[in-house]
């Protein structure tokens, strides 16, 4: 279990430390590294046999890896692995429960300090909060590693304000128990800062609710004598919203709804009604929790609200068993080389608690939307809207709209856009409509970006490498250096291009194909400033000729055609790669937009 997920305690045992290694064990170690590499670099006397010389190269290297690699894992791998542990959590007792309880019963029958309307209208947002929320803006920014997510939440409240005008207290966002908000700010329509409250205040407020409900059900203030029923659900249902961590247990509104069951030991309820939203309020807070904030109650009803925090995506790398071993390389090939993601998801999980939401990433300058989908959208839609059809057609009520939504078209913009409305929320047990599904945006650099930087390196250096070759091939000893200079400048400025000092590290800037064409280009640089310089001094080594006594491109020699070759390769698969996103971002730029007149002109 990962360190914010909620739990029983840990055993007090549980995450102690494990000896390391004694200094002697130490010792030998570095003596023993220090002897292998020691043989790895000089692999033997000279008057030893070759493969006496390669084998002992070969075997002190082996030997070393795996004491690396050993080392790593026990000494730098398992600690960090075993650093996640389940977060201790302390049960909460009974007494808290009936204190809060009781509290909520005395503040019921004052009602000193909150209004029924208040009280009214924060149930409502809970429980149904697109009947408060007309439109909802959800806007990203991508960070190096995190994401700024900024929502506004444009709400309407029917209620009556109370007289003396007082404030609604709204919740904007309900996260589920143990996970953490971070950098959690919250502002009104001006972007003034607006107070939220604390834990202790959120549960008077909760347990009031309820106790009001319980009233409005009743008909009259319930009391422990005359409502033992009543007041035991009360209670269950609070414990299950105080409970701390994730639920393991039954539903917390269970023992309310039971209330609803007519017999001889319950009280006859003038407003059954009351008793569901109490049920809802209960199930929905014994799983999450409620930030909330208190927002002058305007005289219209109608309130802006806006909160941002960061959130951290989680990384996913695809598994070589089931997505490939293309995708397996590609996902770390990007970690060891810096090429940050560009792949987004954001699931939907505030779409369906308004009855407007719109969708929006905001990418730096110098990058363009490349692909959206929402894969599973289309089932997840048309399940519920047969499901609404189903219980109408059952005597239900009267179905909402069907629901609707679109993308913002790609027109070579930084931004992504998506919008719906009517959007249903998951039903547990529907087939392709229990999971909330998620939108996925693909963002690619603008032209020239980092890939033609990366293809003109990569053409460079094959025009030298095969200059070189083409010269060294036919006269090994051209009587100067500057060839193996020309063939180390690619590599420098390959170097110098993919790393560029002092640039802004932001999460979709670098592309993996730019980085490995980059890669690619300094090795075969440096290979091709060696292999000259074997040639240039009469070394006895890699002078084989091309087999058949074949040219590649008037090389004659077997290792200058290789590496002209691979460059080669290297060369076209980044100039292909630039032509290609090229075409696609004026495909793109230069499409038609039936839906504006704004034009910019390109010549």
């Amino acid at each position: 279990m990962s360190d914010s997920d909620g739990g029983e305690p840990a055993p007090a045992g549980r995450t102690a430390v494990k000896p390391g290694l004694g200094p002697g064990i130490r010792i030998g170690l570095v003596v023993l590294s220090a002897v292998l590499i020691a043989v790895a670099v000089i692999g033997g006397p000279t008057t030893a046999a070759a493969w006496m010389r390669w084998t002992a190269h070969l075997a002190a290297t082996g030997v070393l890896a795996g004491i690396g690699l050993w080392f790593m894992r026990k000494h730098y791998m398992g600690p960090r692995l075993e650093s996640h542990q389940t977060t201790r959590i302390w049960k909460l007792p009974d007494r808290q429960v009936y204190v809060l309880q009781r509290s909520a019963g005395k503040r019921a029958g004052a009602r000193s300090d909150l209004t029924a309307q208040q009280v009214k209208a924060f149930t409502l947002a809970v429980v149904a909060p697109a009947e408060v929320r007309e439109r909802i803006t959800e806007r990203y920014e991508p960070g190096q590693r995190t994401l700024t997510q900024r929502v506004t939440i444009e709400s309407h409240l029917t209620i009556a304000p109370p007289g003396n005008g007082g404030t609604v207290l709204f919740p904007v966002l309900m996260p589920r128990k143990g996970e953490l908000v971070d950098n959690l700010r919250v502002m009104d329509g001006t972007g003034a800062d607006l107070p939220v409250l604390s834990y202790r205040q959120y549960l008077q407020l909760v347990a009031l609710s309820l106790r009001t409900l319980l009233d409005v059900a009743h008909g009259t203030a319930i009391d422990p004598d005359k409502h033992a029923g009543a007041i035991a659900a009360e209670h269950r249902a609070l414990k299950g919203i105080m409970y701390r961590g994730r639920a393991r247990r039954p539903s917390s509104g269970e023992a309310l709804r039971r209330l609803t069951d007519q017999g001889d030991q319950q009280p006859l309820l003038s407003n059954p009604a009351a008793i569901d939203m109490a049920v809802a309020l209960a199930d929905g807070l014994a799983s999450h929790y409620a930030v909330v904030v208190a927002v002058p109650w305007p005289a219209d009803g109608r309130f802006i609200v806006t909160y941002e925090r960061l959130i951290t995506p989680t990384l996913v790398l695809a598994r070589a068993r089931g997505e490939g071993v293309l995708n397996w390389f590609k996902g770390r090939a990007r970690l060891l080389l810096d090429a940050s993601p560009v792949d987004i998801s954001i699931p939907l999980e505030n779409a369906f608690t308004s009855q407007s939401y719109h969708l929006i990433v905001d990418a730096q300058e110098g990058v363009y939307l490349g692909s959206h989908s929402a894969p599973g959208l289309v089932e997840y839609c048309t399940a519920h809207a047969r499901r609404a059809k189903r219980t109408w057609r059952n005597g239900g009520p009267q179905p909402p709209p069907p629901p609707y939504f679109r993308f913002r078209r790609r027109a070579g913009q930084r931004y992504a856009h998506f919008y719906t409305r009517f959007f249903p929320g998951p039903v547990p047990d529907l087939k392709n409509g229990d999971v909330l599904p998620e939108v996925r945006f693909r963002f690619y650099e603008v032209p020239p970006g980092s890939v033609f930087r990366a293809a003109v390196a990569a053409i460079a250096a094959t025009i030298l490498i095969w200059l070189v070759g083409f010269v060294a091939s036919r006269k090994p000893d051209p009587g100067t250096d500057v060839p193996a200079f020309l063939l180390v400048f690619p590599a420098v400025a390959a170097a110098w291009l993919g790393y560029e000092a002092g640039s802004a590290r932001r999460l979709l800037e670098g592309t993996l194909a730019a980085r490995l064409s980059l890669v690619f280009t300094a090795l075969a640089s440096v290979a091709g400033s060696g292999l000259f310089m074997v040639y240039k001094s009469q070394l006895a080594y890699l002078h084989w000729p091309n087999p058949y006594h074949l040219e590649v491109l008037g090389n004659t020699a077997l290792a200058w055609s290789v590496l002209t070759l691979v460059s080669g390769l290297n060369a076209v698969f980044a100039g292909s790669l630039y032509l290609m996103r090229s075409w696609e971002y004026v495909h793109f730029s230069a499409s038609r937009d039936l839906f504006t007149a704004h034009k910019e002109h390109g010549g």
